[in-house]
């Protein structure tokens, strides 16, 4: 991104639309209406256009981004600033296509494992973290115990990684696969219901 997500020494400014309180700057401070690990915090409207406007395009500019919902420059860059302060934006990515680069072959593995220690758990969890074609791994109630998603070139190289890399993870009791023959719907926008587009 470079300098454009950074703050320009300019004067601040009031933002609009009943966004100032008592002569001064009320940016949508969250309410924390969850508990546990990963709270969850109302947002107004602008901090809703902010993530549906990054989620849909993160490498434009500041002031790209400051036109696009409603705001100048300064408040937009405090509200981005203090989305990614809260853990609520984790990091701006770069999306790649799958099939463009070889990647033919979907997956998904219900895996089931012996024994349900913590010797065991923690072991599968470290090992799975080497196996690359492993893009994502969710542990899951039910008579399973892990998802896993899986992608290969072709379905000999999947059957390469099922056998040699995962098969031979410690105490795994049973796989089962699921392969993907058309993607239907693939996005990586959260959804932000409540308000309008």
């Amino acid at each position: 991104m470079g300098s454009t997500w950074e703050m320009n020494s300019v004067s601040d400014e009031l933002e609009k639309q009943g966004s100032v309180t008592g002569g001064a700057h009320n940016v949508g401070k969250p309410r924390e209406i969850g508990l546990g690990a990963a709270p969850v915090f109302q947002f107004d409207e602008f901090d809703c256009r902010i993530l549906r406007s990054l989620q849909d395009a993160a490498d434009q500019s500041m002031e790209e981004l400051a036109g696009r919902v409603g705001l100048s420059r300064t408040p937009c860059w405090r509200r981005v600033k203090r989305l990614e302060e809260m853990g609520v934006i984790v990091r701006r990515v770069t999306l790649l296509d799958r099939e463009r680069l070889g990647f033919h072959v979907t997956a998904f593995l219900r895996v089931r494992l012996k024994y349900h220690d913590p010797v065991t758990l923690n072991r599968f969890t470290s090992g799975i973290q080497d196996v690359k074609e492993v893009i994502e791994c969710y542990s899951t109630a039910g008579d399973t115990d892990f998802l896993l998603h899986v992608i290969a070139p072709n379905l000999a190289e999947y059957e390469e990684v099922l056998r040699y890399r995962i098969m031979t993870l410690s105490d795994i009791c049973t796989v089962n696969s699921v392969i993907v023959l058309k993607t239907i719907k693939y996005t990586t926008s959260v959804p932000l219901p409540g308000l309008s587009r």
